[in-house]
This record gives C-alpha cells, structure tokens and sequence, in this order.
C-alpha cells in the first residue's frame, strides 16, 4: 500500500494529504505517512473525539500516534499463530 505525507496547519485547522510538497504551503507541519485507508480512520477518529473544538498540532500528532500504535498491535496479532 503506498503512503503518503500528512501534514497539520493548526491556524487554518485543516489536513493536507500529499505527496507533492511543491504546492504546500509553508504554514503546514508534517505529522508522519499514512496509506489511504489509515488516513481515513484518523480523519474519522479526529471528528469523534474533538468535533468543532480547536486542534492543536500536539493534539494530531498524539492521534496519529495512538493510531499508528493501534494498526502495529493489530499487525502483531493477525500475524500470531493461533
């Protein structure tokens, strides 16, 4: 699955998901690589918990943390030999 770049602007509070950083402007802050589907689920998961409150760049970076934590432990667990 290919990634790609997720990057935050905390002023404008908005996503960008690229990998073509030529047109980004220089107010975002990259937050890590995630495929489509993992993005989806962050996207997802950030509306749940903060809804219409400020974001802070600290505030998706945790997110994306946990979430990328969550996907690696349930890598490990599929990959068990039951």
């Amino acid at each position: 699955m290919q990634k790609k770049m997720l990057f935050w602007n905390e002023k404008r509070q908005r996503l960008k998901y690229t990998n073509n950083t030529k047109l980004l402007e220089s107010d975002f802050d990259y937050v890590g690589k995630l495929t489509l589907a993992e993005f989806d689920i962050l996207l997802e998961s950030i509306f749940i918990v903060y809804e219409d409150s400020y974001i802070s760049f600290e505030d998706i970076v945790i997110m994306y943390t946990k979430l990328i934590s969550f996907i690696s432990e349930l890598k490990r667990i599929t990959d068990e030999e039951l």
